[in-house]
């Protein structure tokens, strides 16, 4: 197939070990975390934690991707991982550009984009509503 045109990155989960200071912040650590639990169901374990196709930034190789534009939150625990993953792609000759948005009350600007973007995979994806 053809070349990805870009990439477009909403708070995105991209380290499997949510050692981050936004995530240690945002006191997301443990088994209970919404992240954690997130990993464990996208990896069905630990095995895969560190493979690149799985959390990006344990690649050692990010040259020849998509240019990339990584939104995040001031003040949400994957902030620190969104920035460091567009550092990782400018360093190695990538196009990335990362804006963080200031801070808002918990759930209040993020829920529209979440909303759109699950109405609009299941529209792409033919699901039931």
């Amino acid at each position: 197939g053809g070349r990805l045109a870009g990439q477009l990155l909403i708070s995105p989960m991209l380290d499997t070990h949510l050692g981050s200071a936004s995530m240690r912040e945002g006191e997301c650590g443990g088994c209970e975390c919404i992240y954690a639990k997130g990993w464990q169901a996208y990896l069905g374990g630990s095995t895969r934690a560190d493979h690149p196709y799985a959390a990006p930034l344990n690649a050692s190789r990010l040259n020849g991707l998509a240019p990339a534009l990584i939104l995040s939150a001031a003040g949400h625990p994957l902030n620190d991982e969104s920035r460091r993953y567009a550092a990782a792609l400018r360093e190695q000759g990538g196009q990335a550009r990362d804006l963080t948005l200031p801070a808002v009350a918990p759930g209040y600007a993020l829920n529209p984009i979440h909303e759109f973007l699950r109405e609009a995979a299941r529209r792409a994806l033919s699901l039931p509503a």
